[in-house]
Formats: C-alpha cells, structure tokens, sequence
C-alpha cells in the first residue's frame, strides 16, 4: 500500500494532488474489497467445514475398502486379475475424486483473482450428481 499523499495549497499542485488522493483511495477501496471477498470465503468453507468432510470422507472410505478387497483377491490361490484390475481402476477414480474435491476447496479459498473459464455443462452435471447420489439414495 502506497503512503498517504501530502496535501498541497497552491492552485496547479492542488488538483494533481487531489487527484493522487481520489486514486489512493480507490486503490484502498479495492484492496478492503479484495480482502473481504477473500474472507467471505473462508467463511463459506468453515460453514461447509462437515459437508466438506463428508464429501471427502466418501472417497477416501471407498480407496480403503477397494484396497482391502485387492488384498483378499491378492491372498487367494489363483487370483482373478480381470476382478484385481477393475478393483484398483475404481480405487484409482476414487483417489482422483478426492483430489479434486481438495483442489476445489482450496481454489475457494485463495486470495487470487477470480478466473473465468469454459466448462462443459454435463460434466457439470455428472459432478454434482456423483456428489448427491448418496444424500438422493439414502432414505428420509
């Protein structure tokens, strides 16, 4: 942040030091606004802190039940590598899930510009199906 300008007193100084404080100021607005912003969303994800964690709780549960199934297909006599692949490609997915789930998070919470970017609308879609299919399934 820039220091304060001096104020001056004769008349050609006077509007360029006018102008240096309308620009200082603005540029205070700016930075108190970014700030905000910035803790608007931290704010968010701790209101989210439990479904944050339970979105990432769900995929990570999965890796560690995909893995102890490939220990017991491991430990078999004749072990079905067709069922061990598919077993490690699902906990595979489920560790890039968790992932991006984390990425998200901390995109969310940074302090950088906002950044806008073309997203296919039914991979969209698919996310936050994945996400609810749980909370959609489950009785009430």
């Amino acid at each position: 942040m820039s220091a304060l300008p001096k104020k001056c007193t004769s008349g050609f100084t006077t509007l360029l030091c006018d102008e240096n404080f309308r620009k200082y100021y603005e540029q205070r607005e700016q930075e108190h606004l970014a700030e905000l912003a910035h803790v608007a969303r931290v704010h968010l994800v701790g209101e989210l802190g439990s479904s944050i964690a339970h979105e990432v709780n769900q995929p990570l549960t999965a890796i560690a039940n995909y893995t102890q199934a490939c220990l017991h297909l491991l430990v078999s006599e004749q072990p079905d590598l067709f069922k061990l692949r598919n077993v490690l490609l699902k906990t595979h997915q489920q560790a890039l899930k968790a992932g991006q789930i984390i990425k998200g998070i901390k995109v969310l919470v940074s302090s950088q510009q906002k950044v806008r970017s073309y997203a296919a609308v039914n991979t969209l879609i698919q996310n936050v199906v994945s996400l609810c299919r749980t909370d959609l399934n489950s009785p009430r």
